[in-house]
């Protein structure tokens, strides 16, 4: 059985100070001679020398390459061992499963994506054609990078702080796999029971995450961003909801349920409904039923999809236009609400609907006519979530490692 922890712990042993920091060096700078990890380190040449032995050993790291100089011997290039192990992410959303392998410099090296239907009676519900997927992956990676060390899990729930990480226990079963589910933290979801049909190694510890913040910390890492704050804004076909990175960390919340949009009041009054009502209109649903509406009180054949839509105000249909321009306004109004809580550096606007060129476009000159503006991009697209829920653990690696950055 799959037991939850609010504490990640670690079946990897520690490495000496002397080997994290030569390990460390190596992670962020990439391939150096010894002559050059003796520079960096400022620790003395035979030290160096053996720590490399050990590293070597443990298939930490390898002879890479070698680098001839002005005169004499060719220098022995060290880097990242081939198989010194990889990190799974998974993104068990509600139209597909995506596996993401990353190595221990955060590289994705491998990724795949199966299609699936949920079936709304059993939510965490893994067909055999999924697990035997998963199965053949991991076998795949082990192969070629070694020792697989922890999973990241994305799931389309709230995730309770009680429940962030799993492991496997011998102990019997003595209640709800998921005692925090109720009316407050979001729907009903197995999370055990997930973990469980996914057939996962029973030495390895799954990090679940929800899987918009997933996507929020994937954006945050990318390279050409460097560290930075960011709000991350999901519209999708299933819901909408707010990502946020600060310092160098997701914002969960006291109970994990941060961003939820779909608990904001909208509209707010007496005789008013609120829940839901935000995800509602600012879906992927409610943005294609308001087009429908404006197109045919205009005489006008209504699109099919959202991505109609788009396609037609790209080729200067003026209807379309004007459904983007008011939703696009919208979309900023809440942004900005955001963005006077949270003060980000940059924002991404991600999702089915959200990551398009023309919507970012347009949201961005709705900001800065209000006095909000902020630079907005669109997203790392499908893999988003699973490389999130792989870089969550990764972290979690190199901590237990002693690499942290």
């Amino acid at each position: 059985m799959w037991r939850p922890d609010a504490e990640p712990t670690s079946t990897h042993p520690s490495l000496t100070s002397t080997q994290a920091t030569i390990l460390r060096i190596l992670l962020d700078e990439g391939p150096l001679t010894r002559p050059e990890l003796t520079e960096r380190s400022e620790l003395s040449s035979p030290t160096v020398i053996h720590v490399i032995a050990e590293l070597e050993g443990a298939r930490l790291v390898d002879h890479v390459d070698s680098r001839q100089g002005a005169r004499g011997r060719a220098a022995q290039v060290y880097g990242l061992g081939q198989r010194s192990g990889w990190v799974l992410g998974v993104d068990y959303g509600t139209s597909h499963v995506e596996f993401v392998a990353i190595d221990l410099t955060g590289a994705v090296v491998s990724s795949q994506r199966v299609a699936i239907e949920i079936d709304r009676n059993r939510p965490t519900a893994v067909d055999d054609r999924v697990r035997g997927e998963l199965a053949r992956f991991r076998t795949s990676s082990n192969r070629r990078f070694g020792t697989l060390r922890r999973v990241g899990l994305a799931v389309p729930t709230i995730v309770p702080p009680a429940h962030r990480h799993y492991r496997k226990s011998a102990a019997p079963d003595t209640g709800s796999p998921l005692s925090a589910e109720n009316s407050t933290t979001g729907p009903s979801f197995d999370l055990a029971g997930l973990i469980e049909t996914l057939a996962l190694p029973r030495e390895v510890e799954v990090t679940l995450e929800n899987n918009i913040n997933c996507s929020a910390f994937a954006e945050s890492r990318r390279p050409e961003r460097g560290s930075v704050d960011l709000l991350y804004l999901h519209l999708g076909q299933g819901g909408v909801g707010i990502g946020v990175v600060s310092d160098g960390h997701l914002l969960r919340g006291s109970t994990g349920s941060a961003g939820e949009m779909r608990w904001f009041p909208y509209p707010f009054g007496p005789d008013a409904a609120p829940t839901f009502t935000l995800e509602e209109y600012f879906g992927a649903r409610g943005f294609l039923d308001r087009a429908r509406q404006h197109y045919e009180a205009n005489g006008r054949t209504a699109p099919a999809s959202h991505t109609e839509v788009f396609t037609r105000a790209a080729s200067g249909d003026p209807l379309a236009d004007e459904v983007i321009d008011v939703y696009a306004g919208n979309v900023a109004l809440a942004l900005a609400a955001f963005i006077s809580v949270t003060d980000p550096e940059a924002g991404v606007l991600g999702g089915g609907l959200g990551n398009n060129a023309i919507l970012v476009e347009r949201v961005s000159k709705h900001l800065a006519a209000i006095g909000r503006p902020l630079a907005l991009t669109g997203d790392l697209g499908e893999t988003s979530s699973a490389q999130g829920a792989a870089v969550l653990a990764l972290d979690l690696v190199r901590r237990s490692l002693g690499v942290s950055t």
